[in-house]
């Protein structure tokens, strides 16, 4: 069971907050964050003008990292690293020292604003991370590289038929570099084959987890809003409420024997993200564009905890929330009393 202490909020008259996409670590230690600031509500612009910041949860305090990020799903944390892409290259910056330097630069590929780098996502040992570089109307090329020099280990690309052409959401297996997940990007209710594994070892693409179709060819499940679990064995994501389908809910996919499990239905779950023990998952709900439950499910007891009601909007204002690193602490986005963009944290008991 979970029971929440505290509930604090960091917000501003001027800018919106969020603490990016939920998949990719945010956590510098377990009272500091890094995330993303903009006077533009619309974030998730992948051309809007952010602001990466370091955030001291228990004082408020916040300082300014960079200001040339290429929306809110462009970084993520290890360590004391900061990888995060404008667009057109990856960068290392050291959230305490200030060091900055190019892992990888891909302007010579760019082209203005038609093709962009981004969703940076790390290894446990923090020794690869992966990145997707989507170009319009061309295959997304999905890289691997070391995150000590960028030199790329490898890379492929994915795409698929119209109208749902896009490949996205690449993110490296946490426990094995040579493994990558992605995403068949699209309207749920016509995509049939969501989540893919790319293996480097034997060339293989797969489909990991496969959908119901009933007599007649017509979808019945909608899935979405994958997470590798921690110890790359597997992935949970969401069969969404929109599912003609019955049950919908949460649900896990083992790598080994591509079966797929239903585990929790009590809400009408959205996204889902994981503790980095393993031990909690971290959803929101949708039933509306104006509401959402948070919800932090507790593995050992398989209780369904709702933690917040919370005010939505489009991306970037989904709660995504995401969990300290001692399993101690949540944050999540919500709309303000002011209409803005902010990032809430939940100190659990």
């Amino acid at each position: 069971m979970v029971r929440v202490k505290n509930i604090s909020e960091i917000s501003h008259s001027t800018y919106h907050y969020t603490a990016g996409y939920y998949t990719t670590n945010k956590w510098l230690n377990e009272n500091t964050i890094v995330a993303a600031r903009s006077v533009e509500e619309k974030m998730f612009s992948y051309y809007a003008p952010v602001e990466l910041v370091k955030i001291c949860l228990s004082t408020g305090e916040t300082t300014v990292l960079c200001n040339d990020a290429a929306g809110y799903e462009c970084f993520g944390v290890y360590g004391n690293n900061v990888y995060y892409t404008d667009g057109k290259k990856l960068m290392l910056l050291d959230a305490f020292e200030g060091e900055k330097q190019v892992l990888m630069d891909l302007s010579a590929e760019a082209d203005g604003n038609t093709k962009r780098l981004t969703m940076p996502d790390v290894t446990h040992d923090g020794k690869y991370i992966s990145v997707c570089f989507q170009r319009e109307d061309m295959p997304t090329v999905f890289y691997v590289v070391d995150s000590s020099n960028g030199s790329v280990k490898y890379s492929f690309e994915k795409a698929f038929d119209k109208p749902f052409d896009l490949a996205n959401h690449g993110m490296v297996c946490p426990t094995d570099e040579e493994l990558l997940f992605f995403a068949h990007e699209g309207q749920t209710r016509y995509v049939s084959n969501r989540l893919w594994i790319y293996n480097n070892r034997t060339g293989e693409t797969f489909n990991l987890a496969k959908q119901h179709l009933d007599e007649n060819g017509t979808l019945g499940d909608c899935f979405g809003h994958e997470s590798w679990a921690p110890h790359g064995k597997g992935m949970y994501f969401v069969k969404y409420p929109c599912s003609p389908t019955p049950p919908r809910g949460i649900c896990y996919v083992d790598l080994e024997t591509r079966e797929t499990k239903l585990l929790y239905s009590a809400y009408p779950y959205w996204h889902v993200g994981v503790s980095q023990d393993n031990k909690y998952l971290l959803s929101d709900t949708q039933t509306n564009d104006i509401d959402s439950k948070v919800v932090v499910i507790d593995l050992a007891d398989n209780s369904e905890n709702v933690i917040d009601e919370v005010k939505v909007k489009v991306h970037p204002a989904h709660p995504h929330p995401q969990m300290s690193p001692d399993s101690k602490k949540v944050i999540y986005n919500a709309i303000n009393s002011q209409g803005k963009v902010c990032i809430r944290c939940a100190e659990l008991e």
